[in-house]
């Protein structure tokens, strides 16, 4: 009640100013929203019909619009952006559909007829001849547009809010396909750049009715879920014991054995020379868990021991005869008796320390024990796949060293051994190379900046902020990086494949090469 009679009174005002001549201090944006309101002719108007025929009209025109609300005022941003997805047009297939903006002015500053725009991401072609109201959107470049006033727009004043709809092409239905990397330009006369504000993120309105889940007029898919995929999954994998469900991919043969047996500060990894490496791995990953680092021995012990070698004689998985290169292992744990690992190859053996650590007790993650008692077990297992990958592609989406090793880690946790590593595409260049310096220079970075001339524009939600902690667009590994990256997943037994995506895909290359 409070707003709307804030609103009044400035209409009031604004009648005011309409129904007798201005005063000679009235702001010039209020001068420009009476004449596009009432037009020149009546503006010196005194009958009071009149006065009152033009406090509706602004009541309705000037502040038809939504109010801020009080928790997106309460962002330092000028501008508030609501992305709603109103439905999908199921009468054609992939029809477009339609969706909008809801931006609000927190600022000071009135948005009119020229001198802003506002540029964001978008995953789909907006369709320019869809859009409502006195805007327009431009496709710049990519995956970025460009939202614009007319000459015929209503100024945006602050404290309201305003809606721009547009059509855009093929269906959408996930949250994850919404708009992102929104950012302001304010220009002078000239439209020349005089300020360049980060927006952020937009708040996406909830995707749950019928017309925004359904693709075409007979859709009978569902919006897939965390739960639903799960679900689907299961049904494709063999009947297995539950408890075995921790150690992914599921072992060829498992068997539960009686009793338990104790890893503690006593407890001396054994491991050949050849398997020093894994040794080393084996008990790194154990400290974490025990507090202290195990004792590694090319001899062993008289007991309490974690024996890790290559098998004399083939191995045999499930009735299988296994050798080197099959990357075959048992993992054998008796009750009060060693943990036994032996691998066909030390890739094999690797994986036998994977499923190790995934039969440790779960509570031994949450909170580190100085002792650790394991269920006996008996295992046997080979890849099923000689092809195990990943694709991470920093190209479009960059990924610090340490983020990559990260998931180099989860990588061997779930046996995976092949990195497909994509280093370059249209929207960046991510690998230094020392005689062509601007590669990097340019192509690895993305930012606002007019001409690129020292940045690829914005792309992915990257914003205009090159530097921006919460942008993924700018980065590039050197060459110390890149060896780093190569031996840390060597000593994962996980292959990189580099991927210089040339001849096509290359505007980053190019770009820099402009600049050159």
């Amino acid at each position: 009640m409070g707003r709307l009679i804030t609103i009044m009174a400035k209409a009031a005002y604004l009648a005011n100013l309409v129904c007798k001549k201005a005063p000679s201090n009235i702001r010039f944006a209020d001068a420009t929203i009476i004449r596009a309101v009432t037009g020149p002719s009546i503006v010196r108007t005194k009958r009071p019909m009149l006065s009152l025929f033009i406090l509706a009209y602004v009541l309705i025109v000037c502040y038809g619009v939504h109010a801020a609300p009080a928790s997106l005022a309460a962002d330092n941003r000028s501008l508030s952006i609501v992305w709603n997805l109103l439905q999908n047009d199921t009468t054609t297939s992939p029809g477009p559909f339609t969706s909008e903006l809801v931006v609000t002015n927190n600022g000071q500053r009135i948005l009119g007829q020229q001198g802003w725009q506002l540029y964001f991401n978008f995953c789909r072609k907006i369709l320019p001849e869809s859009k409502t109201d006195n805007f327009r959107i431009v496709h710049v470049n990519g995956d970025l547009f460009r939202l614009e006033p007319l000459s015929d727009f209503f100024p945006f004043r602050p404290g309201t809010s305003r809606t721009f709809r547009f059509q855009t092409e093929s269906s959408l239905i996930k949250e994850t396909d919404a708009p992102s990397g929104f950012f302001l330009v304010i220009t002078d006369e000239v439209r020349q750049e005089k300020v360049v504000e980060p927006l952020g993120e937009p708040t996406v309105g909830p995707i749950n009715s019928k017309l925004q889940t359904m693709r075409a007029r007979d859709d009978q898919v569902t919006v897939p879920t965390p739960i639903s995929r799960y679900q689907e999954n299961l049904e494709l994998l063999p009947a297995s014991d539950q408890v075995f469900e921790r150690i992914i991919p599921t072992p060829v043969l498992s068997k539960s054995l009686p009793g338990t047996t104790l890893i503690d500060h006593n407890t001396v990894i054994i491991a050949p020379a050849e398997l020093k490496q894994e040794a080393a791995y084996l008990a790194h990953a154990l400290e974490a868990l025990l507090g202290h680092k195990l004792a590694t021995h090319d001899e062993k012990p008289a007991s309490a021991n974690i024996a890790i070698t290559l098998g004399i004689q083939d191995i045999q998985v499930a009735g299988q005869s296994k050798t080197s290169g099959d990357h075959a292992y048992r993992l054998t744990i008796h009750e009060d008796q060693d943990i036994a690992i032996v691998g066909t190859d030390p890739t094999g053996v690797f994986y036998g320390i994977q499923s190790l650590r995934a039969w440790l007790p779960i509570e031994t993650y949450r909170q580190a024990e100085d002792k650790i008692a394991i269920t006996a077990v008996e295992i046997e297992d080979a890849p099923r796949f000689g092809y195990r990958g990943m694709h991470l592609d920093v190209a479009r989406n960059f990924q610090s060293v340490s983020s990559v090793k990260k998931l180099l880690e989860l990588m061997a946790f779930y046996k995976l051994n092949k990195f497909h590593f994509h280093l370059t595409d249209d929207e960046g260049w991510r690998l230094a190379i020392r005689d062509l310096p601007e590669l990097t220079e340019i192509g690895g970075k993305r930012a606002y900046t007019g001409e690129e001339d020292q940045a690829l524009l914005p792309s992915f939600g990257s914003g205009s902020d090159a530097e921006a902690a919460e942008s993924h667009g700018s980065g590039f590994y050197s060459r110390e990086d890149f060896i780093d990256i190569l031996r840390y997943a060597a000593e994962r037994h996980i292959e990189v494949i580099p991927e210089i995506d040339l001849p096509g895909h290359s505007r980053a290359a190019i770009r820099a090469m402009d600049v050159r």
